[in-house]
């Protein structure tokens, strides 16, 4: 079922780190390893026991995801800023595995002034919500001829979330719910289309088949919670009733 790598988790921010994790081992991936800086051990090793965990000591995982250890990326949520992360960047550019970029990774490409964009992918999923789109593309309105002329496949996060494929297709997603606007829904999105990817699922139906589970888990929550008290965390619990009413819809 694949093994992913998340790169994720920074001093005040493992728990984007956690939910992202939770989302990619609830959407099927057969092993997942975060690579963090040392002081997340014995957070994310209490907190998602199911996962191996890694220091993201750079020359360490630059070398395992040029041996191809794994079969796809994710690259942002709660990282903060590495003192290396142009570095880093690069050479996930260049690990030959589906990659995922989402918070500050989306943040990292945009203080690099488009360098870095030019040099993403093909086929690379970025998930702005409209802020960090804002912030990544100064001046480019039509998130269609982005996605064109990049070549790369853009989750545009918010009301009826809409995933834009390389070709300029936009596919529009109707579950959810405004409940799931919170803080940490996003890592977990994060981590589900990394765990599609990682199961082997193509970038733009793992986007796809993302988003609308996401959204799903979010309508499940909201009917057991409330829109009011949903929280990220509870979208996790909720991604399996999702898969298997989809599964059971097929059969």
């Amino acid at each position: 079922m694949g093994h992913a790598a998340l790169l994720a988790g920074s001093w005040g921010m493992l728990g984007a780190a956690i939910l992202s994790a939770r989302g990619c081992l609830r959407c099927g991936a057969g092993k997942l390893t975060i690579f963090s800086e040392p002081a997340s051990y014995p957070v994310l090793q209490q907190s998602i026991p199911e996962a191996i965990f890694q220091i993201a000591d750079f020359r360490e995982w630059r070398f395992r995801l040029a041996e191809r250890h794994y079969n796809a990326v994710a690259y942002g949520p709660g990282i903060g800023w590495p003192d290396d992360h142009l570095d880093m960047l690069g050479a996930l550019f260049n690990c030959g595995c589906p990659l995922v970029i989402d918070a500050d990774g989306l943040n990292q490409l945009a203080r690099s002034k488009h360098t870095l964009l030019s040099k993403l992918p093909p086929l690379t999923i970025l998930t702005p919500h409209a802020e960090e789109y804002r912030r990544l593309f100064t001046g480019m309105d039509d998130p269609a001829e982005v996605a064109r002329c990049y070549g790369i496949i853009l989750v545009m996060k918010g009301r009826n979330s809409r995933v834009i494929g390389p070709d300029g297709t936009i596919y529009v997603n109707m579950s959810g719910n405004p409940g799931m606007a919170t803080a940490g829904s996003g890592d977990v999105l994060t981590g589900m289309i990394l765990g599609l990817l990682a199961r082997g699922y193509d970038p733009l139906s793992a986007a796809r088949l993302g988003v609308f589970l996401h959204g799903r888990a979010g309508d499940l929550a909201s009917d057991h919670f409330g829109e009011e008290s949903l929280m990220a965390g509870d979208l996790p619990t909720f991604i399996g009733e999702a898969y298997k009413e989809l599964t059971d819809t097929l059969k």
